[in-house]
This record gives structure tokens, C-alpha cells and sequence, in this order.
């Protein structure tokens, strides 16, 4: 078989496949066998999901929400909003800080872009709300 095409294949493959999944970033920075997986991320290469990674690992803490990515300067605004649907912040609860509730947005777990964040609340209260 020919190599580039073999080659070509197995990257375009990764690609769907992470941005399919997500990478949940708290895990990733955690386990290094997984570092590789970030360059397929949408938005993103070798070069940007390493120095992403570097970033991360100096920041000392988890994050909380995804919107610290930006607010920190991990990344610049256009990686940022290309990756942002295809990335999740989980954090343990027993990993979380004392004032968690006033950060914590439970659709930073998702894969959910935060520009659909309305619509995702609106449906929900209107699926709670239907039968009264």
C-alpha cells in the first residue's frame, strides 16, 4: 500500500475521531499518553497542541470552566472558538474549590458550543415547565 496514502488515512481518521469524542482537557494534561490526541483537535496541529499542553500544565490547577482557556490566554480567540465545541472541562468533585458553584457551568462537560448555550437552557425549561 502506498505510505502517504496510508498516512493521509490514519490522520483524517484521528481527526473525525477526536473531534467526534472531544478530549476532556483536565484528563489530558493528567495522563501523557494522551498529549498526542490534541493535534487532531479541530483548530489546532503538532505545533498549537503542544504549546496548548505546555500552557495548560503551567497553569498549576485544573480548569473549571472552558472559558478559562481564553480568559488565561492559553489560547488566542480564533483556536479558541475552532476548538471550543470539541473540547469538555470535567472536574471530580473532589478535585473542586470551595466557591465551584459560582464557575461551574455543567455544559462545559458537553461538547455543546457556548453560542447554543440559550437555546440548550431554553429547551430544557421548556421540557420541565411542559406539563404544568
Amino acid at each position: 500500500m502506498n505510505q502517504a496514502r496510508l498516512t493521509d488515512t490514519l490522520e483524517e481518521v484521528n481527526i473525525k475521531t477526536v473531534n467526534n469524542i472531544g478530549i476532556d482537557l483536565n484528563l489530558l494534561v493528567e495522563h501523557d499518553h494522551w498529549h498526542n490526541q490534541l493535534q487532531f483537535l479541530s483548530g489546532l496541529g503538532p505545533r498549537k497542541a503542544q504549546r496548548y499542553i505546555q500552557r495548560l500544565k503551567q497553569l498549576g490547577k485544573p480548569l473549571y470552566t472552558r472559558n478559562e482557556i481564553y480568559e488565561t490566554k492559553i489560547l488566542k480567540k480564533y483556536c479558541f472558538i475552532s476548538s471550543f465545541g470539541y473540547t469538555k472541562v470535567y472536574v471530580a468533585p473532589e478535585k473542586r474549590p470551595t466557591d465551584f458553584n459560582r464557575l461551574y457551568n455543567i455544559l462545559d462537560q458537553t461538547r455543546i458550543h457556548y453560542r447554543n448555550y440559550d437555546q440548550v437552557y431554553k429547551i430544557v425549561t421548556d421540557c420541565v415547565y411542559e406539563d404544568q
